[in-house]
């Protein structure tokens, strides 16, 4: 197996994995250690990458990754302000 096949494959892996908006975009397009980064290695490659069906996935996942982390805050603050709330 290819290095470009084995990270292509762990991006998939990534893609249904429950993980925080942070952690998937670090995990995935991070610049030290992300996976997409490892792909491209001159600009031509990383142009290449950009326009492909996995990359178009991952920028989706990381929205809905966002979106929840965002829903999941918004509940987190109602809850804290009942609960500071005098009865």
């Amino acid at each position: 197996m290819s290095d470009q096949t084995r990270i292509e494959d762990e991006v998939r892996g990534l893609l249904s994995a429950d993980l925080t908006s942070a952690e998937f975009s670090n995990r995935v397009f991070g610049q030290l250690d992300g996976l997409f980064p490892k792909l491209g290695a001159t600009e031509q490659d990383r142009l290449q990458i950009v326009g492909t069906d996995l990359w178009k996935r991952a920028k989706a996942r990381l929205r809905e990754l966002e979106q929840r982390d965002l829903e999941r805050a918004r509940q987190r603050a109602a809850v804290e302000q009942h609960a500071d709330s005098p009865v």
